[in-house]
């Protein structure tokens, strides 16, 4: 997984190289546009990153296709299940949340296990007791 630069008459693009396994059945489908592509849109999209190849590999861990999605692509596809307002709207609240809590100079480990929306944040500070934040996704008003 790497992160590539293409030149195109003077703009530099960046695309991200992803792999997952090769979609077989509709139970990988699913868990494919439910989760995998949140996080590939949640790699790319607010770096400005546009277009994911996905590398789509056999059990044995061959190489056996390759797939090119834009962040837009991805996010349309999985559109039942997630919507990128609310991802970014996570990451705010998230980052003001970690710039009230921190201290410059000092090194953080932060953990965030992702399961649900009231999955707790874990913010660690180098010798310092654990301070634990919930913070909760919300859709904004349509």
């Amino acid at each position: 997984m790497s992160v590539a630069w293409r030149e195109q008459r003077h703009k530099t693009e960046l695309c991200r190289v992803k792999d997952s396994p090769i979609i077989e059945t509709e139970k990988q489908e699913l868990k494919f546009l439910r989760y995998q592509s949140r996080k590939f849109w949640a790699h790319c999209a607010p770096l400005g990153i546009d277009t994911v190849y996905i590398g789509r590999r056999s059990a044995e861990g061959e190489l056996e296709e390759i797939t090119t999605l834009t962040t837009q692509e991805l996010a349309e596809k999985s559109a039942r299940w997630w919507r990128p307002e609310v991802m970014l709207s996570f990451m705010v609240e998230l980052l003001s949340w970690l710039k009230k809590k921190t201290s410059e100079g000092v090194t953080y480990t932060v953990s965030y296990e992702g399961e649900g929306y009231s999955s707790q944040v874990k913010l660690v500070p180098a010798e310092q007791d654990e301070l634990v934040r919930t913070v909760r996704a919300s859709c904004p008003e349509e």
